[in-house]
């Protein structure tokens, strides 16, 4: 089914949330390496929900196309038992993911990622018509809104390093930018779990 709505993306998306919550739907915050690290400014946001009473899994994508948000909802059989391993699975691996959105009108190569024992990384060559303290200043609210505080930042060139912790003593986030060229950085994010 696809619907469109005047509300800004996240703003849709927020109200579909509220509504599914409100219906007995439970949030499946899908976590993981493939839904973490730098993305690009524009890519669709998804939103996962599953009913246990039908047995649903729902999986609603907003993306904004021409100033109106788009909103498509995809519904597929699911079993418990199915949902339980999946979510299991995923939190033991990896825990919630670190979600970037890079500035409107930056490039993003990605460059791969992965972890283990506690730990993951993603990697991708961003082109930026701005300087490394301008990323920082980009990326911080967002890590914030992720449940991040900011402990320390620093932009000499060509290194620039920042430091986040959920909370003391817990989760610690590093994100490095090398500038390899003017406007172009060899971006690193890096999450490691207590």
């Amino acid at each position: 089914m696809l619907l469109d709505a005047e509300l800004p993306l996240l703003s849709c998306l927020g109200q579909w949330r509220d509504l599914l919550r409100l219906t007995g739907w439970e949030e499946d915050r899908l976590p993981g390496f493939p839904a973490g690290g730098f993305l690009p400014a524009l890519l669709p946001e998804h939103l996962h929900c599953s009913s246990r009473e039908q047995h649903l899994s729902l999986r609603v994508t907003a993306r904004e196309v021409d100033g109106v948000t788009w909103v498509t909802l995809d519904a597929s059989p699911t079993l418990p038992e199915q949902r339980a391993v999946r979510l299991a699975c995923c939190q033991e691996r990896w825990g919630p993911p670190v979600r970037l959105r890079v500035p409107s009108g930056t490039t993003v190569e990605p460059l791969g990622g992965g972890g283990s024992g506690g730990r993951w990384h993603h990697a991708a060559v961003l082109g930026a018509e701005r300087t490394a303290a301008a990323l920082f200043d980009h990326f911080s609210p967002q890590l914030a809104e992720q449940g991040w505080t900011e402990v320390s930042r620093t932009t000499d060139s060509p290194m620039s390093v920042g430091s986040w912790f959920r909370v003391r003593g817990g989760p610690g986030a590093l994100l490095l930018f090398l500038e390899l060229v003017e406007a172009k950085y060899d971006a690193t994010l890096k999450v490691i779990r207590s």
